[in-house]
């Protein structure tokens, strides 16, 4: 994926934007808001927004990613019989997805990105990812 020097002037911008229309929807999940993805019209209204996304997927108008939050959950301290888990981790394999994860020792946060290879080799050289990381090993 080639990036232009006029794309990385735009770039705090861009950010800038998909904050404030993260931090827009997050206010948007307020109690009203889960009842009504419980019990109202909010799951029709998803899958519907699920399914244009996916359209224009298909027909390569845009680029969909995905992410998922697995925080909070307590996957290591699940016993299925045979003691708790010393690795967890999701195991698909689903283009342009990233789920988040707690560390095992719940200090940290894991992120699990799946892309194709010619953009997790730009993904993974990125300064401003760098900065962040503990310089743990890749899973492929």
């Amino acid at each position: 994926m080639a990036t232009s020097t006029k794309e990385l002037e735009n770039y705090p911008k861009l950010l800038q934007l998909l904050v404030g229309q993260l931090r827009k929807a997050i206010t948007k999940l307020d109690s009203n808001g889960v009842r009504n993805f419980q019990y109202g019209d909010g799951v029709v209204e998803h899958m519907h927004s699920q399914k244009e996304a996916f359209e224009l997927q298909f027909k390569n108008e845009v680029e969909v990613h995905m992410f998922s939050s697995w925080c909070r959950f307590p996957l290591y301290e699940t016993n299925f019989g045979w003691g708790k888990p010393t690795r967890a981790s999701p195991t698909f394999n689903i283009e342009n997805l990233t789920v988040l994860m707690d560390t095992k020792c719940g200090k940290g946060i894991e992120a699990s990105v799946c892309m194709v290879e010619e953009d997790m080799d730009n993904f993974e050289c990125q300064p401003e990812l760098i900065a962040f990381t503990s310089g743990g090993t890749p899973m492929s």
